[in-house]
Formats: C-alpha cells, structure tokens, sequence
C-alpha cells in the first residue's frame, strides 16, 4: 500500500510540475474545489469541503503566522494535526477514491502540508500548504462537543 502512494505520489508530482506552472493560483484554486464537490466531513454535523486560500502571504506554515494570514487574533485556540492522518480519518469505502484524489492532488501542488483546526466548539479545519508563498488547501467546519 505504500509503495502504490509513494508511485502515485511521484508521478503526480511530476505532471503537477508542468500544469501548475501554466495555471497559477487561480487555476489551482479551481481544481482543488473541482476535487472537492462530491466531498464532506462529518463530526456532531456534516459540513462541506471548499477550496481555501489565506489572505495574506506567509514566508513559512506555523500556527502563529497561520493565524495572522487568516487575519485572526494570536490568541485564538489552535491545534496543529498531520494532513495524512486527518485525510485518513475522513476516509471511507464510499468515497476513499475522492479523499485521494485530493491528497495526490493537494501533495503534487503544495509544500509543507499540514492541518490547522481553529477555536473551540466551533472548529474551523483547513488543511492547508503553500504554493508560491500563498496559504492554499481546503477549509470546512467542524462541530465539538
């Protein structure tokens, strides 16, 4: 099984050199949400999985920056989690084909990929790289109790 991500992986990174270069954020944008339509995150509700990108620019991922470039204050409750991992959990028999899509997706076009949940009760998730010092991934929303 890893080898097969590890092959995939690769030869998508490969093509993703090539037509990233020629779309530019915009068109990553488009394809990231075209990946996400059929896609959902289910917690205490289901919510809807979006393309993402922050409004400011950021040198390198961490929370504090993270949270500057979603221009919310430092203070606000962040969690950091690993991409593969969350990505894993949303997995199912049903859609285990479109979770992966986006991951090899998300994994050709972006750098230092990683999951940021924002507040308490009510969670914002983004799971988030960069592509030319832009913050770019996909947001939902997530309920805790």
């Amino acid at each position: 099984m890893a080898t097969k991500y590890l092959i995939t992986a690769f030869l998508v990174f490969l093509f993703s050199v090539t037509i990233s270069a020629q779309k530019g954020l915009s068109g990553l944008l488009i394809d990231i949400e075209t990946r996400c339509q059929p896609l959902t995150v289910s917690s205490e509700t289901e919510s809807d999985v979006h393309a993402f990108v922050a409004p400011l620019p950021v040198i390198q991922l961490t929370p504090e920056l993270f949270l500057e470039s979603i221009l919310r204050d430092h203070n606000t409750p962040i969690e950091v989690a690993d991409f593969h991992d969350w990505i894993d959990s949303q997995v199912t028999k049903q859609n285990v084909e479109q979770w992966d899509n986006l991951r090899f997706f998300m994994i050709g076009r972006l750098t230092e990929l990683v999951v940021y949940r924002v507040g308490t009760v009510n969670v914002d998730t983004y799971v988030v790289g960069l592509f030319n010092g832009r913050v770019v991934g996909i947001r939902t929303f997530e309920m805790r109790t």
